[in-house]
């Protein structure tokens, strides 16, 4: 096991209340924005929300607020009290037009509005009154399109809405909006899947690449990844991995649609996605109906798609990155790697770390030692950042010296961990003494400048603050000084806190009696000259660079065009049969495709076609020959599991 380190502790500095600095000769000052009268509507952000979360555009926020003369609508601020102002009455008079899903894409915030006359549709603002207008009626008259999952995707926005009545409440289609009635279009009529399903609805859309990657369900294939390039017909299921039930050669026992839990982008170009697997996969269908839920890679071709390890070979159903209940731990990418939660087998639920290969996908160490319970404590929650080269994060240890963990039994506090020495360090205690009976639940970090904010209790759980930390540099001992904690309040909740032109903003929830209120705060510790966030990065390359070109010259020898999604690269035999173990000839090929492979015996193999669908599969072995004469011309993908991998070749029917 790694060795994982307990620093010293020491003594917290005092603390800070309004208008105080974080440090000497820093006149730090902290503004109450919230207007007489106005309530914050703001709800609790955590990882995947789409909800009525604060917009930074720019050097300003956009929030929703309501008062007793408007309603319920979108407000901005510039960060002092004279700047913080509504922005637009959209449902005219006391009426509440009740903005959700706020996002920013380029220099616009999105979000879902009612008028009072068209329903509940997309609207946007450049940070103007009259730049605040509805994009498009896409439900026409007073029906609502409802729009959510609005995620940003290079300038532009895609999310979900409707446009026809239903019987399901939360059947919706994917759409994608440039900000104009022009350019919102529908990508896809496939269900993305619906809020009301028995897993959360987090995670659902991903963007890297110039794709936008996605869960997609249709009556046909259930379940299933999908990948959109922002136009609709670049918008397909990237691989049938459950396996439709009315393809040629059904397997007993697979199932018709994959249950994903959560994806990530772990690169530029690829996501990682855990998945539920048919055993088929791994030549493993004579014992087992699944092997459980596991990683896959995908770049957004079927070619590129890949089952990245059987994590734990032990249980039929593998519980990779999920929690105790039913929470779950979100994976984290940093330093070319991505780490998760998960039991091999041998180790229970602990830190896991992944490169993308089957060799680099592997436990990397016990937070808890050898834990003999049911359940491992819990890890990764969802609230980590990057900051000062090390990953801080929220994580908890359960146990006592009787189950030898190599932690004390701190309960959820603030650790982190070093890419460099590979070790995880107990950061820290914030209620010591405790033995885990009480927690700091450190949550909600946040970069501004070169210090790291978070909010967390020093005394129970019930009583919070705001928290910060400088570079080790500063401060080699990595202690956090209080900067606000609302006079000790112990109904104080503290949430949303952001990075708003590099000034600290937050809500605190708080009770007035027995009714809950919200304040927005702007914390500036008058150090640095301010930055906008809106960058050349945040805004992207234009929506009309988006289209993937089809590539019309992958060979120029064999004189066809390739109509894939994807990259055309069409290898030998020679180099199949080095780099992959099996060889697939002649290629292109109109009437036979034979197959060869270096090891004895049989395997599974499969053909997929340009939009990810399994059209043909079953066991071959060296020398078996596949019918494809029936196949429309085009590239296909040949998938084999060789040697506990999924190896992949593509090929043409002329």
């Amino acid at each position: 096991m790694k060795k994982i380190l307990l620093p010293f502790f020491f003594l917290l500095v005092g603390f800070f209340l309004q208008a105080q600095s974080l440090e000497p000769g820093a006149p730090g000052t902290i503004i109450d924005l919230t207007p007489d009268g106005v309530e914050i509507m703001n709800t609790t952000a955590g990882k995947g929300n789409y909800g009525k979360k604060l917009a930074v555009l720019d050097t300003m926020i956009v929030f929703v607020g309501k008062d007793a003369t408007n309603g319920e609508e979108i407000w901005i601020t510039d960060g002092s009290v004279a700047g913080t102002k509504l922005l637009k009455d959209i449902n005219p008079g006391s009426g509440s037009s009740a903005p959700t899903n706020l996002e920013v894409s380029g220099d616009k915030v999105f979000f879902a509005a009612f008028d009072g006359s068209s329903g509940i549709e997309l609207w946007m603002t450049d940070g103007t009154s009259d730049g605040t207008v509805m994009v498009k009626d896409v439900f026409s008259g007073s029906n609502s399109s409802s729009p959510d999952m609005i995620t940003p995707f290079y300038g532009s926005v895609v999310f979900r809405a409707t446009d026809l009545w239903s019987n399901l409440e939360e059947e919706k289609w994917l759409w994608i909006s440039d900000g104009t009635a022009e350019g919102t279009k529908m990508l896809a009529e496939i269900q993305i899947r619906n809020a009301g399903d028995a897993e959360p609805p987090i995670y659902f859309i991903q963007v890297t690449n110039n794709k936008a990657f996605f869960i997609g369900q249709d009556a046909k294939y259930g379940e299933e990844f999908w990948v959109s390039d922002g136009t609709a017909e670049g918008t397909h299921m990237i691989l049938d991995i459950g396996f439709a039930d009315d393809i040629d050669n059904p397997i007993d026992g697979a199932t018709k649609s994959t249950k994903i839990e959560w994806q990530v982008v772990a690169n530029e170009k690829q996501i990682l996605f855990r998945a539920e697997t048919p055993a088929w996969w791994l030549n493993k269908e004579a014992e087992l109906s699944s092997i459980g839920e596991e990683l896959w890679v995908t770049d957004g071709t079927a070619a590129g798609t890949y089952l990245l390890k059987d994590f734990n070979t032990a249980l039929e159903i593998d519980d990779i990155t999920r929690t105790q209940g039913t929470g779950y731990a979100f994976p984290l990418q940093y330093g070319g790697k991505v780490f998760f939660r998960a039991d091999d087998g041998l180790h229970h639920v602990e830190w896991s770390e992944t490169d993308l290969t089957p060799d680099g996908t592997k436990h990397t160490f016990n937070i808890n030692g050898a834990w003999e319970g049911a359940e491992a404590p819990s890890w990764l929650q969802g609230y980590e950042v990057v900051f000062d080269s090390l990953v801080y994060m929220f994580a908890g240890v359960w146990i006592d010296s009787s189950h030898h963990g190599v932690f004390p039994n701190v309960g959820y506090e603030l650790f982190h961990y070093d890419i460099n020495t590979d070790e995880v360090y107990l950061t820290y205690d914030h209620v010591p003494g405790s033995e885990g009976a009480y927690s700091g639940w450190p949550e909600d970090f946040v970069v501004v400048n070169d210090r790291m904010y978070y909010h967390a209790a020093d005394q129970d759980e019930a009583s919070r603050k705001i928290w910060s930390m400088k570079p080790r540099a500063d401060d080699p001992t990595q202690t956090p000084l209080t900067v606000f904690d609302e006079q000790g309040n112990e109904n104080t909740i503290y949430h949303s806190l952001i990075n708003a032109g590099e000034k600290l903003a937050f809500i605190t929830k708080f009770k007035e009696g027995d009714i809950d209120k919200q304040r927005l705060y702007m914390y500036d510790d008058g150090r640095w000259p301010k930055k906008s966030q809106n960058d050349a990065t945040m805004k992207g390359p234009a929506v009309t660079s988006l289209k993937n070109t089809r590539i019309d010259d992958y060979q120029e020898s064999i004189g066809d065009t390739c109509d894939y999604k994807g990259p055309c690269v069409v290898e030998s035999v020679e180099d199949l049969m080095v780099n992959q173990g099996f060889a697939i000839y002649p290629n292109p090929a109109s009437d036979y495709l034979t197959v060869d492979i270096k090891i004895a015996g049989s395997a599974n193999a499969l053909i997929v076609n340009s939009v990810g669908q399994v059209i043909w599969r079953q066991r071959v072995e060296s020398g078996s020959q596949v019918p494809v004469s029936n196949f429309e011309s085009g590239l296909y993908v040949f998938m084999i599991t060789l040697e506990g991998r999924v190896r992949t070749a593509n090929f043409i029917i002329k």
